[in-house]
């Protein structure tokens, strides 16, 4: 099966999508990603255990053998990724970001406010570079 993101399809998508953009963060014009904001971010495989899982503790269910909550679930799947791919391909619910603000995002990190120029935590108000700044500052 094909990702998504790598047919030709979604790229003249996300052409179009990210044209005569800024990046959201920081105003940026190099280097644009489309992030989607969608649910947090599931593999397929993660994905067909959580339905499996939640079949076999189904009371509706109980009594299934193996091989049929596998074919329950695998049908189960299909109709979660024609979703899924749909949503995608729409690009419903996306952000621009630039490439460096994108990485930012993925590993839990905010754009300072103060400076626009580094990252922090979100739960600090600013970076670390702009807190030093700040205590010289008294």
């Amino acid at each position: 099966m094909t990702k998504t993101w790598a047919s030709k399809e979604w790229k003249a998508k996300r052409l179009a999508v990210i044209e005569g953009r800024v990046c959201a963060w920081c105003g940026s014009d190099k280097a644009l990603a489309v992030h989607h904001n969608a649910e947090p971010r599931v593999t397929g495989l993660a994905k067909w255990k959580s339905i499996y899982r939640s079949l076999d503790k189904s009371p509706k269910h109980k009594g299934l053998s193996p091989e049929e909550l596998k074919v329950l679930t695998d049908e189960r799947f299909a109709v979660w990724r024609i979703e899924y791919e749909r949503t995608y391909m729409d690009f419903e619910n996306v952000v621009i970001l630039c490439r460096r603000c994108h990485f930012a995002l993925h590993k839990g990190k905010v754009l300072c406010s103060r400076c626009k120029i580094h990252y922090h935590n979100p739960r600090y108000q600013m970076c670390f570079e702009c807190n030093k700044v700040k205590a010289v500052e008294g």
